[in-house]
């Protein structure tokens, strides 16, 4: 890779990383309970757009200079502050995570803020491929970019993401099992066969063949036992887990062989 698309790929890759610590790792719960109680009123849905202008800032002013890094500042600021006021607007008055229309806009709401951080990005680097910073050719501090993007994925977004749907299916189960006798979770027999195959093959694809044994023995352990609604929804939680390690893992991996 040429020094000047890895110095514009760690430069997206750190307005991602911006993104995912502003949401995910530097705004507590009681934000995000105020947010969604008090809308466009709630101080801290403008504290947190500041927030999030501040994080783009700082790597716009190592990749860029001042006047660029100045003026990501203002549009994420903005930005920010727009999305997650609708998004505030829109969701339920008591704040339920456990409902399709919160799995909904969790995905409106970041596919939104990566949106515009791309559009930040391709006029920077698209339109001037010559950013202030042109000698960036430090293989490490892209491989530290690359790698720390992965981890946060992972343990934050991939962590909220999978902890929504599994309440989504669990409230949806219990209500559709309310008065009715059932040995099951609805559907979950289809689901874990998706993801099992989804594993498998990703396993084959990056020569991991002892792992297929570790998921059959995990199968095994959870899928037939006494309450099997129980171990069904454990299964399903476990290889969803597994299925979003996997897709960022090799994600990871590609990029840095990039380098």
């Amino acid at each position: 890779m040429d020094p000047l698309t890895k110095m514009s790929l760690a430069f997206f890759f750190s307005l991602v990383i911006s993104n995912l610590l502003v949401d995910f790792v530097l705004q507590p719960d009681r934000w995000v309970a105020d947010k969604t109680k008090n809308k466009w009123h709630s101080s801290y849905l403008y504290i947190h757009g500041a927030l999030a202008g501040v994080l783009a800032f700082v790597p716009s002013l190592y990749f860029c200079g001042w006047i660029l890094a100045i003026g990501v500042f203002i549009i994420v600021c903005l930005t920010h502050f727009i999305i997650d006021g609708f998004k505030a607007h829109l969701n339920d008055t008591d704040g339920n995570s456990a409902t399709y229309k919160d799995v909904r806009l969790f995905f409106v709401d970041q596919t939104l803020h990566i949106l515009v951080l791309i559009l930040i990005w391709w006029c920077i680097c698209g339109l001037n491929p010559a950013p202030s910073n042109l000698y960036f050719d430090d293989v490490t501090i892209y491989n530290v970019i690359v790698i720390l993007l992965g981890y946060l994925i992972v343990l934050w977004p991939g962590g909220v993401f999978i902890g929504k749907l599994m309440g989504y299916i669990e409230l949806k189960a219990n209500k559709e099992k309310k008065g009715i006798e059932d040995d099951g979770l609805k559907n979950a027999g289809t689901y874990i066969g998706y993801l099992e195959r989804f594993l498998i093959l990703s396993f084959i694809l990056v020569d991991q063949y002892t792992a297929i044994g570790f998921l059959v023995g995990a199968k095994a352990i959870f899928r037939y036992t006494d309450k099997r609604d129980i171990s069904e929804y454990i299964l399903t939680g476990t290889l969803l887990s597994y299925s979003v390690a996997i897709l960022v893992g090799t994600g990871v991996v590609y990029l840095l062989n990039l380098a």
